[in-house]
C-alpha cells in the first residue's frame, strides 16, 4: 500500500504540473534503476545489454532536461 500507493499518488499529483513527456521519461528511470539496486544490495551484476539500454534512456533523459532548461532560459531573456 505505501510503496506503490504513495508513489502513484505522488505521480498523479505531479502529472498536473509536469509535461507528459517528462513524466514518461522519469517513469522509465524506475525500470533502469531496478537492476542497479539489485547490483548494489545483492551483488548481482547486470548484463552489458541492460547497461547499454539503461545508459541510452538516462542519456535521453539528461539531453531532454538540458534542452528544456535551455529553452526556458532563452524565454526568460
Amino acid at each position: 500500500v505505501f510503496q506503490v500507493g504513495a508513489g502513484l499518488a505522488i505521480y498523479t499529483i505531479g502529472s498536473k504540473v509536469v509535461p507528459a513527456v517528462q513524466l514518461t521519461l522519469l517513469s522509465m528511470t524506475e525500470v533502469i534503476l531496478g537492476p542497479f539496486w539489485v547490483w548494489l544490495f545483492l551483488s548481482e551484476e547486470p548484463s552489458s545489454k541492460a547497461l547499454q539500454g539503461g545508459s541510452l534512456v538516462i542519456g535521453t533523459l539528461l539531453l531532454h532536461s538540458l534542452h528544456q532548461w535551455r529553452q526556458n532560459r532563452l524565454k526568460a531573456i
